[in-house]
């Protein structure tokens, strides 16, 4: 299953970053980002991982909000374009080959793990928080933000929303939106037969991680009308946070 998800990305890069680009260049576009950020991670600069960088989407804002980033993706042709977004943007982000399951860095490394649209693709979601809680600091943060892609039933009005969005994306990205994951890669998927974010939080519970909250209003407070149009057609995009507890002193 890696192996598809990983040649889906890979073929597909160069059609998901045309959106990308756009995004990276809008100061309207990732503000609403930047203040999500900004609120639940702090405005001191940290050492942040970003798992599942893709093209830099969310790890070159955070980059320049001043923040250390280090990113990791499978995918070689979206670590090539994130670099080259990197350096279009002016900030420096430390873009490596990794696999979310099976990260290259010692316990403890990092002040905060943050992805984006990540986790409803690994295939072992225990496994990856597992990692993402091993690299992260005691009293760091580890932070996803995702969605209910292809879980649960659409209503008549999303379906059509669906259609007309791949509509609007084709015309304004210049890309076919009716390029998909295989169908039985997406049935193979752990989130497409979820209950979204409550399986999540037992995910992070089971993990280690502690005070964990979820947090519905991402669309309210990151999306642009654009992104509104594109996606909203999926329903509420989540955010869902736990904190490593500090080790006790013996």
């Amino acid at each position: 299953m890696k192996e598809s998800i990983v040649s889906y990305w890979n073929s597909g890069a160069f059609r998901y970053n045309s959106g990308v680009e756009r995004f990276l260049k809008s100061e309207k576009g990732t503000a609403g980002w930047k203040s999500l950020f900004s609120e639940y991670l702090g405005t001191a600069p940290l050492k942040i991982l970003d798992v599942g960088t893709g093209p830099g989407s969310i790890s070159i804002p955070l980059a320049s909000m001043g923040h250390m980033v280090t990113a990791v993706d499978l995918s070689d042709n979206m670590l090539d374009l994130a670099r080259k977004n990197a350096v279009a943007s002016n900030v420096i982000v430390d873009f490596r080959k990794g696999d979310a399951e099976n990260l290259p860095f010692d316990d403890n490394t990092f002040d905060a793990v943050v992805n984006r649209w990540v986790l409803w693709t690994v295939p072992d979601p225990t496994s990856a928080l597992r990692e993402w809680t091993r690299v992260v600091k005691p009293g760091g943060r580890v932070c996803i933000i995702d969605g209910n892609w292809y879980s649960g039933r659409k209503t008549f009005v999303q379906k059509v929303w669906k259609q007309a969005s791949r509509l609007y994306i084709s015309i304004r990205e210049r890309r076919n939106a009716w390029k998909n994951i295989d169908p039985e890669v997406i049935q193979d998927l752990w989130s497409t037969h979820a209950n979204r974010p409550e399986d999540d939080m037992v995910l992070f519970q089971n993990a280690g991680l502690s005070d964990v909250q979820v947090f519905m209003d991402v669309n309210q407070r990151a999306f642009t009308l654009g992104d509104h149009l594109r996606m909203g057609h999926w329903g509420p995009t989540f955010l869902v946070m736990g904190v490593k507890p500090q080790i006790l002193k013996e």
